[in-house]
């Protein structure tokens, strides 16, 4: 019988500590430790921010980042735009092209301890510095790796992940895809490999190319003093890795029931792939990822679950560094699809990107009590 089976027992209400390797596999019950978890949260909205003024346009905004001094950054159609901790209108840094600090297609971002940003560009590929004021400062050629996704800033390292490319034929089916985890050294141009982890896809094949769907997510959140937590998997788990020994220090699980996806809505379809002339569907789920988000706060881990109640909202469970389940509290927004926020650095209040009825978009902040 293994711990998650045991753990299920109404008798099993303690933490269990076991011996992995040289990881520690913690195993929590189902409830927190907090006598007030369960209590309902309801943000309060304290400023917006929308396309009306001209000066820009929110056509299909993505990747909402807050930075280490509030500041506010959205890409969208060829733009990356930035507004400071007041949401006033700072400009759009994204220039196409192939010179410098131009790019054709870029991927994430990041923000450097000096200040500014730093842009990855994925065409052509390098590093690209700018200043507190938006101007382009410098920029690095990636002559390696180029196809290696920006992840962010990590305990003093720039890290990656290599994800390797499927290639099989036959029936299409569940398979493992390997993410290779490198830190880049910008002042030497080297790559260094940290350690992989596995994440499911479904992956099918026309017998001449192949591609996949993605079923479980990376997710991984930087709880500073070197320890990063990770979690890769379908199944509820996270895991700390720890940069000084390259290693995982302790991976913990809690008793949780799954969540079923919601029904498919009128008209909907699934997802689906087109491999030349063969079109693949992805494949009905039984149950959704049960941690759906990780978020760092004040050296504790936060979890956003797949839990979602009608009348309460989001669930999200608080985890300690070393792994033990805190606590666990609901996140209502008025717009109860709302499932992605993003948190400020002060841990008091959220940012989410909101659709409108009108078409428009939104981005809010909402305050945590």
């Amino acid at each position: 019988m293994n711990l998650r089976n045991r753990m299920s027992c109404a008798a099993a209400m303690i933490l269990f500590l076991v011996s992995a390797g040289s990881a520690q596999i913690i195993e929590n019950p189902d409830k927190p430790k907090s006598p007030d978890a369960g209590r309902v949260i309801v943000p309060k909205e304290a400023m917006k921010i929308t396309d009306e003024s001209g000066e820009f346009f929110f056509k299909y905004p993505r990747n909402l980042k807050i930075g280490p001094d509030g500041s506010i950054w959205v890409v969208d159609s060829e733009q990356f735009l930035h507004f400071d901790k007041d949401i006033r209108f700072r400009g759009n840094i994204y220039k196409k092209g192939q010179g410098p600090g131009e790019t054709s297609q870029f991927d994430n971002f990041g923000f450097p301890e000096e200040g500014g940003i730093v842009v990855h560009s994925f065409s052509p590929p390098k590093m690209m510095w700018f200043d507190k004021n938006d101007k382009f400062v410098r920029e690095i050629p990636l002559t390696k790796n180029p196809r290696a996704r920006f992840l962010g800033r990590f305990h003093e390292k720039w890290i990656f992940d290599n994800a390797d490319i499927p290639r099989f034929t036959g029936e299409p089916r569940y398979m493992d895809r390997s993410h290779q985890i490198l830190a880049w050294d910008e002042k030497t141009n080297e790559w260094a490999s940290l350690t992989s982890f596995n994440c499911a896809i479904y992956a099918a094949s026309d017998g001449r190319s192949s591609g996949w769907f993605d079923i479980a997510s990376l997710l991984m959140a930087d709880l500073g003093q070197g320890r990063i937590a990770i979690s890769h998997t379908q199944e509820y788990a996270i895991k700390i890795y720890q940069t000084a020994s390259n290693k995982i220090g302790r991976e913990f699980r809690r008793v949780y029931r799954r969540v079923p996806p919601p029904p498919l809505k009128p008209g909907q379809k699934r997802g689906q792939l087109g491999l030349n002339e063969k079109i693949f569907e992805e494949p009905e789920r039984k149950y959704q990822n049960d941690i759906r988000d990780l978020h760092a706060v004040d050296g504790r881990i936060w979890a956003v679950t797949s839990t979602q109640d009608p009348e309460k909202g989001i669930l999200i469970d608080v985890f300690d560094a070393q792994g033990s389940y805190q606590d666990a509290f609901f996140i209502k927004f008025p717009d109860p699809s709302r499932g992605s926020f993003q948190m400020n650095p002060d841990g008091k209040s959220v940012f989410t990107l909101e659709s409108n009825e009108d078409g428009t978009w939104s981005i809010k902040k909402y305050l945590l009590k």
